[in-house]
């Protein structure tokens, strides 16, 4: 994708519904057997297909701006397709709760760090016997996929401000492992001892600096925290994030920042990049990616 103006943004929100409707009304026929496919809707949320009947999402967000009618349309096809959701904290780009609560009448099982889960409950309107609750180290086995709760990292070192979040492991029925610490903002925090992982989701964030400048103070620690989830992938996410001021923003050029120097860190990993509306098979030889 282009570098951000507001041409970009327009097309963004203009492409928007017509992504999230094509990847929840086919997810039938774009499922594989047997795999797991990865859809990329925007800059937070994922939608997956395992094997040939199990859907599910992490980190529901429409977005900040659109239509009523749009964001109806998408509740009812996740509503008929999705069979679970989890939910890594509840910041608006993640926890959207406009889209959350037009879910609660659904059959949708919610699964939500135990940190954030009060907090949860009040603002979504989710009967709680559609919540799962999991503490830091619970598992949860949903349609044959293992999801492991670990602590998340959106706390930012010398910031007052506390975010309640976690992070998951997550295993699936082919033994492929995934990983997903969502928004770090401390990048020298302990991680879990995950073992080999296949593919990491990771959140761009290189610093505080102006995102329109040239040099980033956090580059080096976000690449060594991703090289210590010990991945064979690196999935490069939270991009093109409309909400935010372009100050704020990480496009595809700090992705190819990252991408570089994560050639020179750990050439063993390969990164992606995915743009809205891409889909991703989940393999285990990274040539057949």
């Amino acid at each position: 994708m282009e570098e951000y103006n507001d041409s970009v943004r327009r097309r963004i929100l203009k492409e928007r519904f017509g992504i999230w409707k094509t990847f929840l009304q086919d997810l039938e026929k774009t499922a594989e057997e047997n795999h797991t496919v990865a859809r990329f809707p925007n800059s937070s949320t994922y939608i997956f297909s395992t094997g040939r009947s199990t859907f599910w999402m992490m980190d529901p967000s429409f977005g900040l701006e659109g239509s009523a009618d749009e964001m109806r349309l998408i509740a009812e096809l996740i509503c008929q397709k999705i069979s679970f959701i989890i939910v890594t904290h509840i910041h608006d780009d993640h926890c959207q709760f406009e889209l959350v609560n037009l879910l609660s009448d659904s059959p949708v099982r919610w699964i939500v760090p135990q940190n954030c889960a009060e907090i949860f409950k009040q603002r979504s309107g989710i009967p709680e016997d559609k919540i799962l609750v999991l503490a830091e180290g619970d598992s949860t086995e949903q349609h044959g996929i293992r999801i492991t709760e670990h602590p998340g990292y959106h706390i930012e070192p010398g910031k007052t401000a506390k975010v309640l979040s976690g992070s998951y492991e997550i295993t699936l029925p082919d033994g492929i492992r995934l990983f997903f610490p969502a928004d770090v903002r401390d990048y020298h925090a302990p991680l879990p001892d995950l073992g080999h992982i296949d593919y990491t989701f990771g959140h761009v964030f290189l610093g505080r600096e102006d995102a329109t400048g040239e040099t980033f103070s956090l580059l080096d620690d976000f690449c060594r925290f991703m090289m210590r989830t010990e991945c064979r992938h690196l999935i490069l996410a939270h991009l093109y994030e409309i909400g935010r001021l372009p100050r704020d923003l990480w496009t595809s050029r700090h992705a190819g920042m990252v991408r570089a120097r994560m050639k020179e860190l750990s050439p063993e990993i390969r990164v992606l990049v995915p743009e809205f509306g891409d889909a991703l098979h989940l393999v285990k030889d990274p040539s057949l990616g």
